[in-house]
């Protein structure tokens, strides 16, 4: 396999980082047994997604995205569904700390789409290199007629300097 020059290397580490900083956001906003509103059905598919990205399965993790998932990196990359997978499939990162901050969950009258953002801090190794991403996220799903949340959108923002 070839090398990858540095700045899509650092895509890469940022994509690892960024699902496995979702990972934890069962701790930041609890669901309350029993509640079945939409929201608690969104965290409950954020949850799921990054429970999948946690082990590693990432055909799981495929699943629970739409079609038509596009996953943009700042203005000037994206990956849809397919690549998204093959290149986290690709990787070996090592999470050694991350902390999320302002988790958001929103849905729209219909419960048709649903939206979620927040802020994340990963400290983590790959390819023997440490590193330190901040980030501001989005994700977009959508449904249709009660069918499950799938993710067909997510945008994140690397913070590049201090």
């Amino acid at each position: 396999m070839t090398e990858l020059p540095a700045s899509r290397r650092s895509a890469r580490r940022l994509l690892l980082a960024r699902a496995v900083t979702a990972a934890t956001t069962a701790t930041l906003v609890p669901v309350i047994a029993g509640h079945h509103s939409a929201e608690a059905e969104v965290r409950l598919a954020i949850d799921r997604f990054f429970d999948a990205a946690r082990e590693r399965n990432w055909d799981a993790a495929g699943k629970m995205m739409a079609a038509d998932f596009h996953l943009w990196l700042g203005v000037d990359e994206s990956f849809d569904r397919t690549a998204y997978i093959e290149l986290m499939k690709s990787d070996d990162l090592n999470v050694v700390s991350l902390s999320l901050q302002d988790l958001e969950i929103g849905v729209s009258a219909d419960e048709s789409f649903a939206w979620a953002r927040y802020h994340a801090s990963v400290d983590g190794i790959s390819k023997g290199q440490r590193s330190l991403l901040r980030t501001a996220e989005t994700i977009v799903f959508g449904r249709r007629r009660g069918e499950s949340w799938l993710m067909r959108h997510i945008h994140v923002s690397l913070r590049t300097a201090e």
